[in-house]
């Protein structure tokens, strides 16, 4: 789907549909093609491969075609989605919900998270905005710890991927598409929008708010209630609203308090 415009540029790739809004097109192609199921079922599904040592709470739910590792818990009232496969040694907390999700080992996820449900994506058309539909998982790797009632969404067409050994805190999002390195910290009521590339051992602070498709550096370190609206090197420390190098923002702080002083004085 593309363009008049474009269309001469891809017509080594395979067939070209010419359209004036492709992601229009997208979007009235996309239920045609493709329904979701009703992918929950009452109890354990008996087509659900869960390893012997694994350890099933009260109340649980499992869809069709869920896998669960060895010695994994999931613990009262939480609602596994078929086809979601959750490796060894795993926590799956109280009334959490995963969907479309690929998790591998010693991954915890606390109480009341919500795994690989629809992000905010929009086409604005004619009868106003609608929601884009997504076709990605989310994929937890290794040793990532999720706190309680974070969110994180799954991708449009490709995946949402959580690093190895990444630790996210309680009340966080993570939109669509979104990769996050190896080992990133993310403190509490922190916000990612879709499509944000982050790099490895990368630390947030609380409130931190980054916008959509920016790239933030390896080893960089974001300060609490940054708002990010643009790239951030590698191993650089920014901080503020919106971002900026730590120092600048530090400079910027001592000239309004002077400002300030100056103003008040000037009122005496």
């Amino acid at each position: 789907l593309t363009t008049p415009a474009l269309a001469p540029k891809l017509a080594n790739l395979g067939p070209v549909l010419q359209v004036k809004n492709p992601e229009q097109a997208f979007y009235a192609l996309s239920h045609h093609l493709v329904k979701r199921e009703q992918i929950f079922t009452d109890g354990d599904s008996d087509r659900a491969h869960i390893h012997q040592s694994a350890r099933i709470g009260p109340n649980v739910t499992l869809g069709p075609n869920v896998s669960i590792g060895a010695h994994t818990q999931i613990e009262a009232g939480a609602v596994i989605a078929q086809g979601v496969e959750i490796g060894a040694h795993c926590r799956i907390g109280a009334q959490a919900s995963v969907a479309f999700a690929l998790i591998t080992d010693h991954v915890h996820i606390q109480a009341g998270a919500r795994i690989g449900e629809a992000g905010f994506g929009l086409i604005h058309g004619k009868n106003g905005p609608q929601n884009i539909p997504h076709f990605g998982r989310v994929i937890i790797h290794d040793n990532v710890w999720l706190g309680a009632n974070s969110c994180i969404d799954r991708g449009v067409l490709g995946d949402t991927h959580i690093g190895m050994g990444s630790k996210i805190d309680n009340m966080c999002h993570i939109g669509h598409n979104t990769v996050l390195g190896q080992h990133v910290v993310m403190a509490a009521y922190g916000g990612i929008s879709g499509s944000v590339n982050i790099g490895d051992r990368v630390q947030m602070g609380g409130r931190v708010g980054i916008v959509d498709h920016v790239r933030i550096g390896a080893d960089a370190k974001i300060a609490a209630g940054t708002n990010v609206n643009t790239d951030i090197p590698a191993g650089e420390v920014w901080a503020g609203s919106p971002a900026q190098p730590i120092q600048e923002w530090r400079r910027s702080v001592v000239w309004l308090k002077r400002q300030s002083r100056k103003s008040r004085s000037h009122e005496r």
